[in-house]
């Protein structure tokens, strides 16, 4: 039955009789300690007004009373600490519940929307552009980079630099491309081009050299404009087509617009020896791999002729009018004849004297 009772009790009556006890075994502990402290000597006959025995070093009964005031100040914090703590506890909850109810709900919006993309039109290439293509055909770049219209977006998306490299690969003019998506589903192919250098001359038509060396031998023009640099005699050898190129591109921007055509003149000496003609009206005549190193040199002998002519970078630098040099390939022209002639004579001297040989030993 106690127990029942003590269920019924409010939180305030329990508080209130857990303070009541716990003050009543305080006062006994007190109590016990004074009289086990104290010296008990009773004097005769002596007892104080509250009936005890008067014992030495004796002290009145204290009557340990609790203001009711003090009681309910206490009694009332503990049961407004108690009446607050549950308010806390259920916005707390509540606070959590919110979160994972938001969680939930963004998941699920998340999903929702990509669900929508994935059937949307949005999700599909439509549009392709080509820029900086100059004379190539934007068809032939397209089917080239092999982006496909009207196919899922992403996963081309994620092969931007493989549709790239396709482009680059398709034609020798592509220098860079690069391919870019925008615009939800829009995509740009960006084309760098390598510029055309100059123009090989064969049978009175023209093949492109791009700037890179390489000679473009499926294009072919007519005629050619006048700031272009024009090779000749070359037969499309490409490495010395490229280490011309390389060499040219090392010269200063005046220089390089002071040349006017690039001729092969190779020697038994020296197979990569080639002749500029300049538009001053000069030649020079240089071998391909010291182009960089001797040709800046040019302007200041130029400075120096006296006459149109040659100048002659080979071995040293040295410069002759045309005349003068005119003579002293004629005068080559006889030493390298009358050089053969010998030769022939002596081979012809040594044949006899071999068949004088063989028919003195057949008679003997």
């Amino acid at each position: 039955m106690s127990n029942d009772h003590e269920e019924n009790l409010t939180p305030w009556k329990k508080t209130n009789d857990d303070y009541l006890k716990r003050i009543e075994d305080e006062q006994k502990q007190a109590e016990e300690q004074i009289e086990a402290e104290a010296q008990i000597e009773v004097v005769a006959g002596g007892v104080d007004k509250d009936g005890d025995p008067i014992l030495r070093n004796h002290k009145p009964r204290v009557q340990h009373e609790i203001p009711q005031k003090q009681v309910m100040e206490e009694q009332e914090v503990e049961y407004e600490s108690f009446s607050e703590a549950l308010p806390k506890l259920k916005k707390q909850k509540n606070k959590v519940m919110v979160r994972r109810l938001i969680l939930i709900v963004s998941v699920a919006f998340v999903f929702i929307l990509g669900l929508l993309y994935i059937i949307s039109p949005f999700s599909k290439l439509n549009t392709v552009e080509v820029t900086g293509a100059g004379e190539l055909k934007t068809e032939d770049i397209l089917k080239a980079s092999g982006l496909k219209k009207g196919q899922p977006l992403f996963p081309q998306v994620l092969s931007l630099n493989k549709f790239a490299e396709k482009v680059e690969k398709s034609n020798p003019r592509i220098k860079k491309a690069e391919v870019k998506f925008h615009l939800m589903n829009m995509c740009t192919i960006n084309i760098e081009r390598y510029k055309v250098l100059a123009y090989e001359e064969v049978n009175k038509s023209y093949h492109p050299v791009l700037e890179n060396g390489v000679l473009l031998e499926d294009e072919t023009v007519k005629k050619v404009d006048k700031k272009y640099l024009i090779f000749e005699n070359f037969n499309g050898d490409k490495r010395d087509m490229e280490a011309l190129v390389k060499g040219y591109n090392q010269l200063d921007v005046t220089l390089r617009n002071k040349i006017k055509k690039a001729t092969s003149t190779p020697t038994k000496a020296n197979p990569q020896l080639v002749t500029f003609d300049m538009k001053d009206g000069n030649k020079v005549i240089i071998s391909i791999q010291e182009i960089k190193e001797k040709f800046p040199y040019y302007p200041q002998v130029a400075k120096s002729m006296k006459a149109k002519g040659y100048v002659d970078m080979e071995v040293g630098i040295y410069s002759y009018s045309y005349a003068t040099w005119e003579r002293l390939q004629e005068e080559e022209k006889e030493r390298q004849k009358e050089a053969a002639e010998k030769k022939a004579r002596l081979e012809e001297e040594k044949k006899k004297e071999v068949d004088e040989d063989e028919t003195s030993t057949e008679n003997e």
